[in-house]
């Protein structure tokens, strides 16, 4: 096996000198290659000692006009700015397509863009702290004593470190921000949420009632114009239209007047 693969070897070598050859002999150019370039075919095709260095050069400078090609074709037809940003720049596109080009630049914004699962995970918060409060857990204390018969640490309540209570909240009205506890029950919790959330939505919905009347009014506005205008077009172009059909019969009864001066002159 290995004399075989050996055989092929030296029968390519062979081939590939005989090509040469022939290409040369029907190649009047013939350039000078200084070392350094011949060091560096070396070291880009180190694999392939028995490649000549015009082979190299033609095999490279073939690639080079594919891939311009290649790069010509992707421009659009109606771009007729194409600027000069260098040899080391020249390359082709990744993207057989437009449409490929766009789906990569979709997905790369999609990439940098935070997911909406990643945020719907943290969620809002379950003890219903304002939004654009920092929320400070008061723990609970000994000196806590409930006299009323419920658990001694109910669940515990959070505030917003600036001072500032959800809407609905007027039990900790009258204290300042460190004094104000803390602890609520579970039933209160749940009241004061159902208050906020009910303030929230008649506050938006008063918002999308006044938007929608503002807007109906403009309408209405503007139809009431839109009709003036029309009526006074209206008025206008029958007016023309009479004054046009007078002319006509002016002019009319001026071409009779014309025509029997005319044939009484010729006397008839």
């Amino acid at each position: 096996e290995a004399t075989r693969q050996k055989w092929k070897d030296e029968r390519a070598a062979r081939l590939r000198s005989e090509i040469e050859e022939q290409r040369m002999k029907e190649c009047s150019f013939m350039p000078h290659i200084n070392p350094q370039s011949l060091l560096i075919a070396q070291r880009r095709n180190p694999f392939r000692k028995n490649r000549s260095p015009f082979e190299t050069l033609y095999q490279d400078a073939f690639q080079r006009k594919v891939r311009r090609e290649e790069w010509k074709s992707y421009l659009p037809e109606e771009a007729t700015f194409a600027p000069d940003i260098g040899s080391a720049h020249d390359r082709p596109s990744n993207d057989d397509t437009r449409e490929m080009f766009f789906r990569r630049l979709s997905s790369s914004k999609r990439a940098s863009s935070p997911r909406a699962d990643s945020l719907a995970s943290h969620g809002p918060h379950p003890h219903g702290a304002l939004r654009d409060g920092h929320c400070v857990l008061r723990q609970p204390t000994a000196s806590t004593v409930s006299d009323s018969g419920s658990p001694r640490f109910p669940s515990p309540r959070w505030v917003t470190s600036s001072g500032v209570t959800p809407a609905g909240d007027d039990s900790l009205s009258g204290s300042t921000p460190r004094e104000r506890l803390l602890f609520d029950s579970p039933r209160q919790s749940a009241r004061r949420s159902e208050a906020r959330n009910g303030s929230r939505t008649t506050t938006r919905s008063s918002d999308i009632f006044d938007r929608l009347f503002s807007e109906s009014a403009e309408l209405k506005k503007r139809a009431a114009e839109s009709e003036s205008a029309a009526i006074k077009a209206a008025k206008e172009l029958s007016s023309e239209t009479k004054a046009l059909g007078r002319s006509r019969e002016i002019l009319e009864r001026k071409k009779m007047e014309k025509y029997e001066r005319l044939y009484r002159a010729l006397g008839g």
